[in-house]
């Protein structure tokens, strides 16, 4: 995603339009908001750990002269299903509590799938990623044990 304008203004009463592909489109208004946004899109394209961006969106909020406390539990769960829907094709099937609590319920997922049929596996990013056969084993859920790296490297867990 991108600023609709060249400018983020973190003033309140100033609206941050961000663009992404296939035509969506999300509006942000609170200061704190628009400089979580603000440190993503100055990252961008690279990627940036999310402590990361919450330190930069506070220094940004400084650097503007505001007060505003940045509200790092409700970013979290914003980021949190922001992202996830996104990967709503990518989410495991699987018989572990934890993934099944974590990740939202869906398909078999994309990830299940090209595992599954001995295809190249694409993370998160949609990137190809390298797995070995036991990792190709536990995303196709073939093998109930938690493979930890598996899961990292797809991006499914950090």
């Amino acid at each position: 995603m991108w600023p609709a304008d060249d400018r983020i203004d973190l003033a309140p009463g100033s609206a941050l339009r961000l663009i992404g592909p296939n035509g969506f489109q999300m509006g942000v208004e609170k200061p704190g908001q628009k400089a979580f946004f603000a440190a993503l899109c100055e990252a961008a394209p690279a990627r940036i750990p999310f402590t990361a961006a919450i330190r930069r969106a506070e220094e940004l909020i400084q650097e503007a002269g505001l007060s505003e406390p940045i509200d790092e539990a409700f970013l979290t769960k914003g980021a949190l299903k922001l992202f996830t829907a996104d990967q709503c094709d990518l989410v495991l099937s699987h018989e572990s509590s934890w993934i099944r609590e974590s990740l939202p319920a869906g398909s078999p997922g994309l990830m299940t799938y090209q595992a599954a049929n001995d295809l190249p596996v694409v993370n998160r990013w949609h990137e190809t990623v390298e797995i070995t056969d036991t990792q190709r084993r536990f995303l196709a859920g073939e093998q109930l044990h938690v493979d930890e790296e598996a899961l990292r490297k797809t991006g499914l867990m950090f």
